[in-house]
């Protein structure tokens, strides 16, 4: 594309703002959400967790012996009228673990529930898109603030960041769009 050079700002205006208009799409937005749960999702399934925004991933807290019991359906648990906790060695109702989980693993997916329904919400505000995760029911969105919140009897497991790393991830995804919206233009 030949352009003379009085042209030039006019044209280079022209491209960058169909390229803003792509990347700022319902359709692209919506991938990056979409790529933004799934990075979530599978970085908890392997055990892993992010503590703030842009940190670091590490691995989720240790499940305590009692539980890891619970889930190898060796032993439950029940709780007296004084609220101490008592065993009941023969087990009536079998855990049932969610798939691509083991008994001691510490993953967040004794049933794998809460994080398919992982889902997002895209808030466009004066030239900000925000992608916040949340779920679709209030069931799941419960069990999240649980395991963000911790207890006395239980360990923080907080997971629903993006670490440093997937934040990039995000970010080579639009530089990408962008790439391919200039190099059409040609």
């Amino acid at each position: 594309m030949k352009v003379k050079l009085k042209n030039a700002a006019k044209e280079l205006n022209k491209i960058l703002n169909k390229a803003l208009n792509e990347i700022q799409s319902e359709s692209f937005i919506g991938e990056l959400a979409d790529e933004s749960e799934e990075l979530v999702r599978k970085r908890t399934r392997l055990g892993f967790g992010v503590d703030t925004p842009g940190g670091k991933k590490k691995k989720l807290e240790p499940l305590k012996d009692s539980y890891v019991q619970q889930r190898r359906n060796k032993v439950a648990f029940y709780k007296d009228s004084q609220k101490i906790t008592h065993p009941i060695t023969k087990v009536t109702r079998k855990m049932t673990l969610g798939k691509g989980t083991r008994p001691k693993k510490s993953n967040l997916t004794r049933t794998g529930q809460m994080l398919e329904e992982l889902t997002s919400k895209i808030k466009r505000t004066a030239g900000r898109i925000l992608i916040t995760l949340t779920f679709k029911s209030s069931e799941s969105r419960q069990k999240a603030e649980y395991a963000h919140k911790g207890s006395e009897n239980r360990k923080k497991r907080i997971f629903m960041n993006l670490s440093k790393a997937e934040g990039n991830q995000i970010i080579k995804r639009v530089r990408a769009k962008v790439t391919e919206i200039i190099r059409k233009l040609k």
